[in-house]
């Protein structure tokens, strides 16, 4: 199991209060964006097999995020987005 946290700016994303959808190869789900400082917080971090992933995050129905990561055991990839 490999870890992603989704991290941007307060004034694009509010206070975790505006969630994102992802995409990992396949799997839709909603996450929390969170601010870098709040980052290693429970509750912001999503669970997703490890190996190669194509990840995509789409923020009012526009794509902010696509590509494509390894993604090892335990490993927690922090994405920024913009």
């Amino acid at each position: 199991m490999a870890y992603l946290v989704f991290v941007g700016p307060r004034q694009t994303y509010g206070n975790g209060s505006k969630l994102v959808q992802v995409d990992v190869d396949g799997t839709k789900f909603d996450a929390k964006v969170v601010k870098p400082k709040t980052a290693n917080r429970k509750g912001t971090q999503y669970g997703v097999a490890t190996g190669n992933r194509q990840i995509t995050v789409k923020f009012n129905g526009e794509t902010i995020y696509s590509k494509r990561l390894f993604l090892s055991s335990q490993e927690t990839k922090v994405i920024n987005l913009p």
